[in-house]
C-alpha cells in the first residue's frame, strides 16, 4: 500500500507523516536531555508536548524511558545529524556492523581518518571530515598503485 501526496490532502503531526516528524522530535529531545553537550535542540521537547500524541510525550518529558520503546540507532542518529548539519555537511558518519568482530573495521575506519562522535560508545558511530576521507582514501590508492 502507497500513499502519494496530492493537492489538497491534509495531515498534521499527530497523523501521517506529520506523526513521524513528531517521533523525530521526540528522538532529539531524549538526545538532548541524555547528552546535552552534543545536541541542544529546546524546541523538541516543547514540539511534542504541543502535538499531544501521549506516548511520544511521556518519552520526550523523559516520564517514560526509551528502553526498547525508542532504539538507540534513533537517539544516536538525532545526535550525529545534529553534529553534522553544525558542520554545514562536510562529515560523513558510519555505524560499525556489530555482527563480527569491529577490531578490524574501527582500525580500518580509523586510518580512513574517522573519529568517534559518540565518546561514551567509542566503537559505534564514526564520523569524519569527508576530505579528510577522500584525502586518505587518494594516499591509500596511491601507495598500492592504482
Amino acid at each position: 500500500m502507497t500513499f502519494t501526496r496530492r493537492d489538497g490532502d491534509t495531515w498534521d503531526l499527530a497523523s501521517s507523516v506529520g506523526a513521524t516528524a513528531t517521533a523525530a522530535a521526540a528522538a532529539r529531545a531524549i538526545a538532548t536531555r541524555t547528552d546535552p553537550a552534543l545536541i541542544d535542540d529546546p524546541f523538541a521537547e516543547p514540539l511534542v508536548r504541543a502535538v499531544g500524541i501521549d506516548l511520544l510525550t511521556r518519552l520526550a518529558t523523559g516520564e517514560l524511558p526509551p528502553d526498547s520503546l525508542v532504539g538507540q540507532e534513533a537517539i544516536d542518529g538525532a545526535k550525529v545529524r545534529t553534529k553534522m548539519f553544525r558542520h554545514g555537511c562536510t562529515h560523513v558518519a558510519v555505524m560499525v556492523d556489530r555482527s563480527t568482530d569491529t577490531r578490524a573495521r574501527v582500525a580500518f575506519f580509523e586510518a580512513c581518518g574517522f573519529a568517534s562522535l559518540i565518546p561514551s560508545v567509542p566503537d559505534d558511530l564514526l564520523g569524519a571530515e569527508i576530505t579528510t576521507v577522500l584525502e586518505r582514501t587518494a594516499q591509500g590508492a596511491r601507495r598500492r598503485g592504482r
